[in-house]
């Protein structure tokens, strides 16, 4: 049994709580349950690792690499579980062996990284297959005034002295991106307050307001893409 962290305060990270349950979790693990050919996995900014000991279970010679910054996340890992790689760093700067890895996954945190270009140039690389959750995005542009993919109120630094953005891309941008290196075989919208998971199609994107902050009701919104490197 796990020793719960709650209230776990340093630098920007407010908690640790490795019983969070989402809908999302669910369907990373049920891609891993899907994908048999999958035997290695990077795992861009786990935090916890939530699904970590539920895919053990079902695949336990699976390797798991993490890319992490936060030293919060690095001891619980580092504690909890001893069997992971971890590699400190970011994405934007991951130096990385193409293809290295079967898949890569990243959940709630492109946001947090700049350039958009850089982050998923690396992301799609480095592996054969992605698995990319999104919680901030927008049909919308960017305003001009705002600057090329941040919000300039929204930057920070952490307890490093590292810069934090807290940004929301235009859908549009994040798939220009990645088809530049990779095609998407999956785009799901997941709905955390009904349990839904909806195909991300033209009806869906004609639906949702064009404005850069989306309604409240919006803000549970995820958003799953999958694919391949070409």
């Amino acid at each position: 049994m796990l020793e719960k962290w709650d209230n776990y305060e340093a630098g920007n990270v407010k908690f640790i709580d490795h019983n969070r349950e989402h809908l999302y979790h669910k369907v990373f693990i049920d891609f891993i349950k899907d994908n048999p050919n999958i035997g290695s996995v990077l795992e861009v900014g786990p935090g916890e690792m939530v699904e970590y000991p539920e895919i053990k279970k079902i695949r336990p010679l699976i390797n798991f690499t993490v890319l992490e910054t936060s030293l919060p996340f690095i001891e619980f890992i580092n504690k909890n579980y001893p069997g992971v790689t971890i590699i400190k760093g970011t994405i934007e700067h991951f130096n990385y062996t193409p293809v290295e890895y079967d898949l890569v996954r990243v959940c709630d945190v492109v946001e947090h990284t700049y350039p958009l270009y850089k982050t998923i140039k690396n992301l799609i690389s480095c592996a054969k297959q992605f698995h990319i959750t999104m919680f901030k995005w927008t049909t919308g542009p960017f305003k001009k005034d705002e600057g090329p993919g941040l919000w300039s109120s929204q930057v920070r630094r952490d307890s490093n002295g590292v810069r934090y953005f807290s940004s929301e891309f235009p859908i549009m941008d994040v798939i220009t991106e990645i088809k530049k290196y990779g095609t998407i075989d999956s785009l799901k919208i997941i709905n955390q307050a009904t349990g839904e998971i909806l195909d991300f199609d033209d009806y869906w994107l004609k639906s949702f307001r064009s404005s850069r902050v989306p309604e409240k009701s919006e803000r549970g919104l995820r958003l799953v893409i999958t694919g391949r490197k070409i």
